[in-house]
């Protein structure tokens, strides 16, 4: 998936604002949130974010990588992601 056309951002140390001033939606996120939006701007694949954040929380990587897979859809349905 890939950050929408237009998006604009502000990501902090506590999380993210993500606006489509186009289509008037904002969306606000805790930080891993952010660190996810982050790492999309980056253009790191889904699954590469999900070993990162596995890697840095010791959880299992399915249960992060079915987090993350519902959060992207969240953000596609938003509008925001691209698939």
């Amino acid at each position: 998936m890939a950050i929408s056309r237009g998006i604009s951002s502000v990501i902090d140390r506590n999380g993210a604002v993500v606006l489509d001033a186009k289509r008037g939606v904002i969306m606000t996120m805790n930080a891993t949130g952010g660190f996810v939006w982050k790492r999309l701007e980056e253009r790191v694949t889904l699954s590469g974010i999900a070993r990162e954040l596995a890697e840095d929380t010791g959880a299992e990587i399915g249960e992060v990588e079915a987090d993350l897979r519902e959060f992207a859809e969240e953000l596609r349905a938003a509008g925001l992601l691209t698939p």
